[in-house]
């Protein structure tokens, strides 16, 4: 019971980000995100969750789906890091958007973002 009482404070902001994605077609949504973009799919996880990753590869013009085999939804990080490793190596160089640990974007030359 400790985990459920743990997610708590996140369930509004979960439920309002979810209705935010359904407010409109996905390809309306996020057509004008830009920014090189991971999308990594568990292949053992929920039905749901396949054809939501393939939308959202489909609505954003830069992104790439990867399909990690015998993963669910929760991600061991000795699976992630060559994935994520990979990723960032091929992303192209230039401006990346950077997110600092205050929460403050910037723009910086051959940095990388996660999410």
């Amino acid at each position: 019971m400790p985990v459920m009482v743990s997610m708590g404070p996140s369930l509004e902001p979960d439920a309002e980000a979810l209705a935010w994605t359904q407010s409109a077609p996905r390809a309306e949504l996020w057509s004008s995100v830009t920014q090189p973009t991971l999308v990594i799919l568990g292949e053992e996880t929920i039905p749901v969750m396949p054809p939501a990753a393939e939308s959202i590869v489909a609505a954003l013009p830069n992104a790439r789906l990867v399909r990690i085999p015998a993963s669910d939804h929760g991600w061991e990080p000795s699976v992630m890091t060559p994935v994520l490793a990979e990723y960032f190596a091929d992303c192209p160089t230039g401006q990346r958007h950077v997110e600092t640990r205050s929460g403050r974007s910037t723009g910086e030359a051959g940095s990388s973002a996660t999410s």
